[in-house]
């Protein structure tokens, strides 16, 4: 049985076709790499346009949530994920990563890039990964 930042590791696809693939670094940190539909890193206008390949990551002990830094850390927005199961109707039950997104307030200006990540559809374990 999995425990902690060994739930996250692996790769995950959401409905509208975007990928994570999450690459454990110790025991609480993992670097991440999301994909857009097309299959291409998301390019950041915000962040010197880099790509989102190899973002650093921390998962939080105390709150089971796992973190995926989109800027630098303490600024600009950051990923949720929270692990658990979903039941879809007539398939069997299968892991997955609901997600969400923040951003520090006095980022307001970035608002404009909230779009980039997708509609935030949660994201199901891939078999094979």
């Amino acid at each position: 049985m999995k425990f902690g930042i060994d739930l996250y590791i692996g790769e995950w696809i959401s409905d509208d076709k975007y990928r994570l693939v999450i690459t454990k670094v110790d025991g609480l940190s993992a670097l991440v790499s999301l994909f857009g539909p097309d299959g291409n890193p998301i390019k950041r206008p915000y962040f010197e346009n880099k790509a989102t390949l190899d973002m650093p990551a921390v998962y939080k002990d105390y709150d089971g949530i796992f973190y995926v830094h989109l800027w630098t850390e303490g600024s600009g927005f950051e990923l949720h994920l929270d692990n658990h199961w979903e039941e879809l109707i007539g398939e069997k039950e299968k892991e997955a990563l609901g997600v969400g997104i923040s951003r520090y307030a006095e980022d307001e200006h970035l608002d404009q890039y909230s779009m980039l990540f997708g509609n935030l559809s949660s994201f199901k374990k891939q078999e094979n990964a």
